[in-house]
Parts: structure tokens; sequence; C-alpha cells
């Protein structure tokens, strides 16, 4: 028999309820207005100090003062109080220097320089395609003059911006090579794409992709590797991410869906506990022996990289634990161009978790000896310790003897067959967006 509750009890039990329910949300506008009365005051401490100065400075300084260098220098001093090393403030000019190079192209003569000793530009690298290359400017060079002026110790930068450009703009340079004094040069201003993949077929069947950085087109230039060495017969695949510290996560990511079985790849924890899934990789992918080779420098994305191969048993990791850099920037554009590279999550992987702070540790920790691959074209594994490691490696996992069978469901891609034709005589329903 059930019992009836009379209209006043009823009345009684709402109330009750109402109270409750405002006492609580009453503490709780209370802390958050507390909190925003906290950080209101905070600012004005702030911006008091700012006021301060601004006004000292202008009544007392004897120099000029350059407003725009005041507001760009306040908004870096700003971030540099985060103490965070990643997170940073772009100009205008900046920034779209920042999207060049995620773009992986740059506009100029295509040559990279650094300052030498003697106060001269030094020619490091000379990008193929480039108007240097079809100079026949050479890796040592010496830039000794730029349109005309003399490069010295205090003008050597300025100089090293002119070797970027608008396209189409022309550049003169005069190069010293083996202590004689080259004709003067003039060289047009265009664009050119970064090579960040580089690969060769190694003895045995075994291919060997160099990965330098994870940048908008290194996705691309990875699956013309892969299918290379595919087509050539390659059974095995080193890939060499060492010195690897820039980069992106699409790229990244579209990489390891090739190589990955299906399945989360990696995800962005924020600051609030909430995880959010950055990319999936679907069930297609490459069938063959992996290992990754690193060492200390190996960062961010090629920390990624190294990690989930390793953690889906598709391939062991060579060489030294990795850098530790495991927290995502996410670039904020702002009102005059500029924008805000700032430090907002920390990566973490499925079955890992994070590795900020600790990096990736190797299956085989290996010293090395000589150095990391400088020229694809004269590689020689015998004196390199840690890609020594890492094809003994994967011809043992050709063998059996060391990577279990991952468990991916789709067709093996045998020597002679790329992934593209993989997929054409796949079935379409394989395949998951």
């Amino acid at each position: 028999m059930h019992k009836r509750i009379s209209i006043g009890a009823a009345i009684t039990l709402i109330l009750i309820a109402i109270a409750i329910t405002f006492s609580v949300t009453t503490v709780f506008t209370m802390r958050k207005f507390n909190d925003m009365m906290n950080n209101i005051k905070g600012r004005e401490t702030m911006y008091e100090i700012f006021a301060e100065l601004d006004k000292k400075i202008r009544q007392n300084y004897y120099g000029e003062i350059n407003e725009e260098a005041i507001r760009e220098a306040v908004a870096k001093g700003y971030i540099s109080g985060l103490y965070d090393g990643y997170s940073k403030y772009y100009t205008a000019d900046e920034y779209k220097e920042m999207q060049s190079s995620t773009e992986g192209k740059i506009i100029g003569i295509g040559v990279e320089a650094i300052k030498a000793e003697n106060g001269y530009l030094q020619v490091t690298m000379v990008y193929p395609d480039s108007s240097a290359s079809a100079a026949g400017i050479s890796e040592g060079d010496l830039i000794i003059k730029v349109d005309g002026e003399n490069v010295t110790a205090s003008t050597a930068d300025a100089a090293l911006n002119k070797l970027t450009g608008v396209e189409g703009s022309k550049v003169s340079l005069h190069i010293r090579r083996d202590a004689v004094d080259q004709d003067e040069m003039i060289l047009t201003c265009r664009v050119i794409e970064i090579p960040t993949v580089s690969y060769k077929m190694l003895e045995d069947r075994i291919g060997y992709i160099y990965i330098s950085a994870f940048k908008n087109n290194t996705s691309d230039q990875f699956a013309t590797a892969m299918g290379k060495l595919i087509d050539g017969g390659a059974d095995a695949i080193i890939f060499d991410v060492r010195n690897n510290d820039t980069g992106i996560i699409r790229s990244v990511s579209e990489i390891l869906d090739r190589l990955l079985p299906q399945g989360e790849i990696v995800s962005a924890v924020k600051k609030d506990g909430t995880n959010e899934v950055l990319a999936y990789s679907d069930a297609l992918e490459y069938d063959v022996a992996m290992a990754v080779v690193v060492n200390e420098r190996s960062e961010e994305m090629a920390e990624i990289f190294a990690q989930a191969i390793k953690d889906s048993n598709k391939g062991k990791v060579i060489g030294k634990r990795t850098a530790g850099k495991g927290i995502m920037q996410e670039t904020i554009k702002l009102d005059g161009g500029g924008a805000l590279l700032l430090t907002t999550a920390a990566y973490s992987l499925p079955k890992s978790g994070t590795f900020n702070g600790t990096g990736v540790v190797p299956n085989y920790d290996v010293d090395l000896t000589g150095g990391p691959v400088e020229d694809i074209e004269t590689l020689d594994p015998s004196g390199d310790a840690q890609l020594q490691k890492a094809i003994e490696v994967v011809k043992g996992s050709l063998r059996g003897d060391d990577i279990e069978n991952s468990g991916s469901s789709e067709p093996e891609i045998s020597s002679g067959s790329s992934l593209e034709s993989q997929i054409s005589e796949s079935s379409e329903s394989e395949k998951t967006e």
C-alpha cells in the first residue's frame, strides 16, 4: 500500500531541495568570483608595473624610443615569464617565416649558411633544383659579398637574410672556394621544396629511410620512398629519426597510418584532464620488418613515431634514450599578423602513455660510433654502430627471432608491390575513414 505525502510535506521537501541547490550554487559561484577577483588583482598589479616603467622611461630615457620594438619586446618578455622553453611569440615577419618552414618550402636562392669564424658566411647545405645548385655553389663555399656589400661579422646576419626573399627577386653573390675568389653570380629567388626524406637500398634487401623533420611535405616524400624501396625488393625497412627535432602532428600521423594496425595513434591530454584523440590509423599497413634508430636529439614527433612503432610491436627501437619533449604547442594567430605558439597539452600514446620528461627508451641501448648520416649517397653502415645494430635486428625479425607477428589482417605487401597497388586490390570496405 502506497503512502501519501501531504501537500505541506511536499512543499517542505521542495523548499529544502531549493535551499540545498542555492547553497551549493552560491558556494561554487563565490569560489569562481574569488578566483576571478584574485586574477583581476594580479593583472592590475602587473599592469601597474608596466605603466610605471613606461612613465619613468618616457620621462627620463635619453635615447629614442621605438614603439614597435617595445611592443614586441613586451610580448616576448611575457612569454619568457612562463619559463616554458617551447612557448614563443612571433612577430608578423617571424610568423610568415615559420609558416613557410612548416610547409617544407622556402623562397630563396637555395642555400643554408652559418657565420664562419672569419666573419664570412659558410655554405652548409645546397638544396637540389635551386638557383644555387644550378650555379654550382657547393657546401663549404664562403660567401664573401652579397649585393655588392662585404660580409663581415657585423653584417653577416643582414647578408644571411638576403639569401631568402620574394619569388623572382635577384641576389648578387661573390663566393670564395679553396682560397680562390669566384666571379660574381646573379641568382634568382624561387620556391624550393625542402627535402625531409632520403632513402637508399642497403645490402640483403634492407631499405633505409632517413627522416630529418616531419613537415607538411614529408608524408608525400615518405610515400615515394617507401614505394621505391618496396618495389625495389625491400623485405625490411630501417627508419632513422636521429637529430629529428621539428615537425607537425598531421605529418607524423599520416606516416604512421601507413605503418600501424587499425586504432588510435596519439592523443592530447589537456590541462583539465580531458583526452582528445588526435589521429587514428586505418586497417591498411605495410607488413615488413621494421626498426627505428633514435638518439638524444630525437624530439617530439620523432618520439611519437618511434614509440608508436615500438608499442604496436611493428618494430624495435635502437640507439639512445630520446629528448623527452612530449608536450604539444598550438599556434594562435594574433591581431596585427603575429602569432603565439603556446604549450596546451601533453602527448599520450594508447599503450605507453606520455613520454614527456622521460623520453623513448630504446629496446637496444647502443652508443654512437662515427656519426649520424650526413650524405645518403656515401652512407656506410659499417661505421655506424646504431645502424649496424638496426640491420642485425631486422635480419632477426625476418628469421622470426625477434618481433612477433603484429596480428594485422591485411595481406602482406610482397616484393615488387607498392601500398597503392595493395589498396586497389583490397576491398574498399576494409578502409575506415
